[in-house]
């Protein structure tokens, strides 16, 4: 009873270390049958004999020892590979470290990741242009140390059950197109982890969701600084531009009243329509002025004959006959 407890222990092992032998050359044909290899660097990957040593021994692969095949690495980093994240890596669900990073491995990060390698410790993807959401099912690889998934075309938000991966020491997914808030459970990360994603907003970027950051803040103020100064000077150009204006007019203005009668002498013929005018003296009052006497006087109201010009009208000298000099004011209007 107990040769026959032992034989069948001993198959149950063979069998299952063969289904285990199966199960990794099926994981690692399947990754170098997937993806494109111009540069030949898996050429090296040859499945003519699939024992235990042979398999450890391919680029790129570790196992926990010569003589147990499980594979607990595969990292291929820099290899100018390119296609989508195989398949076939669901019958290495003995995993522990997988580096695809600074290849051209495009689509998305396959939702079922954590179920095909359920021992993940170490996941770089980073470096390669993986595209679409950062699949929420990842928070399942309940090991994970690593997670890094920078430097590609990843979009939406974070999920928050990241944040639940209690072992994660190391975590970056920047340079993408996320956006949304950093999840709090992730804020103890370096803003260096979270930047290069315009949309995404939290206290690892020093920005409030809903506010902005303090950079973006500081350039608002800088421009509303310079737009206040430029506000200032327009103003003070058109203050300038109204003022000279004014100045200038007021300087025609002038010369009109000074040097102006006698091209336009029509208040003048007015005048000669009245034979006489009232004429108030500083020293004795004159009752009454011949209008003609008066324009004979001032030369028809002649500008040569102005003496002053003020806001109430025009003064001018005037000589009668007699030989007496008067000031006539014109009032003005």
């Amino acid at each position: 009873m107990k040769i026959f407890l032992i034989l069948s222990l001993a198959s149950i092992f063979c069998f299952s270390l063969s289904n285990s032998i199966e199960d990794d050359v099926m994981c690692l044909q399947g990754v170098k049958n997937s993806l494109s290899d111009p540069a030949n660097k898996l050429s090296s990957w040859t499945f003519t004999n699939s024992s235990v040593a042979s398999i450890c021994k391919l680029q790129g692969v570790a196992c926990w020892n010569e003589k147990e095949n499980r594979l607990i690495s595969l990292q291929l980093p820099t290899m100018q590979l390119s296609g989508e994240v195989p398949e076939s890596l669901k019958y290495c669900r003995s995993l522990q470290t997988l580096d695809l990073s600074n290849n051209s491995i495009s689509g998305p990060i396959p939702s079922q990741i954590c179920n095909w390698l359920p021992y993940l410790v170490s996941l770089d993807l980073s470096r390669n242009a993986l595209a679409g959401p950062i699949p929420p099912e990842i928070a399942d690889c309940k090991f994970l140390n690593s997670l890094i998934l920078s430097d590609n075309r990843l979009s939406g938000p974070i999920p928050y059950g990241l944040g639940r991966l209690n072992r994660l020491k190391t975590f970056s997914v920047a340079n993408n197109d996320l956006s949304g808030s950093v999840p709090a459970d992730l804020a103890s990360f370096d803003g260096s982890d979270f930047d290069g994603n315009g949309k995404l907003c939290g206290k690892p970027l020093g920005s409030k969701c809903g506010g902005m950051s303090s950079k973006s803040l500081a350039i608002i103020v800088a421009a509303g600084v310079v737009s206040a100064a430029a506000s200032l000077f327009i103003g003070f150009v058109i203050w300038w531009w109204f003022f000279v204006r004014l100045v200038v007019e007021k300087a025609k203005a002038m010369v009109l009243v000074c040097g102006g009668f006698k091209g336009d002498s029509s208040w003048v013929e007015l005048l000669k329509s009245h034979k006489l005018i009232q004429v108030s003296l500083f020293q004795k009052p004159i009752v009454k002025v011949r209008l003609s006497d008066l324009l004979v006087a001032t030369n028809n109201f002649d500008s040569e004959t102005v003496v002053i010009s003020s806001r109430t009208g025009v003064s001018y000298k005037a000589v009668l006959s007699d030989g007496s000099a008067l000031a006539i004011k014109r009032l003005n209007g």
